[in-house]
């Protein structure tokens, strides 16, 4: 996992300030999209702790409940929008660059067109993948920690169980790397 990222970071090169930073509004915008569930989740155990006569309900409680739920969701969009906005282009501009740096090498080959083209592949994709591997790091570790707040034994198995199928995929890598170099 951890390799994976430092990959991506070596990847980013001068632009490895602006991905941390969209890093960072990820794990917000996560929290902020949990927080919703979470809440509700609280109000919920308020409402049947009084039904069960533990504690009084006070008549604020939706409206600082839904409050706090549209905070969260607005939260949400604003870390979301930063983080596409400080990370969207990096994929772009890394892949314009390695471009540049092949066509100085390319310059007398004709396969030269073949390489851009699949590099303007690379461009698109880039970004998306980089999205879809940091952000799933991420999202695991907020899925962690909201478990951990509510029943911090359910937390231990599942940070278990992620410890456990690290393990198993980074040997899944160094096998692969074995057979096909």
């Amino acid at each position: 996992m951890f390799h994976s990222v430092g990959r991506i970071m070596g990847w980013a090169k001068n632009y490895r300030k602006r991905m941390i930073l969209g890093f960072v509004c990820s794990f917000f915008a996560t929290w902020c999209t949990a927080g919703p569930v979470m809440l509700a989740a609280w109000a919920l155990g308020r409402m049947i702790g009084n039904a069960w006569g533990e504690n009084e309900l006070s008549g604020s409680l939706p409206w600082l409940c839904l409050s706090g739920i549209v905070v969260l969701i607005l939260l949400r969009f604003f870390f979301t929008y930063w983080k596409n906005r400080l990370q969207e282009s990096i994929g772009t501009e890394r892949a314009a660059e390695q471009r540049m740096e092949l066509g100085d090498v390319l310059k007398r080959v004709d396969i030269l067109a073949a390489l851009t083209t699949e590099l303007s592949t690379l461009e698109l994709q880039s970004m998306k993948m980089v999205d879809a591997v940091v952000n799933g790091y991420i999202q695991v570790a907020v899925i962690l920690l909201c478990v951990a707040i509510f029943c911090p034994p359910a937390a231990l198995v599942a940070l278990i169980g992620v410890l456990v199928s690290a393990f198993a995929l980074r040997g899944i890598g160094r096998q692969s790397a074995r057979t096909a170099p």
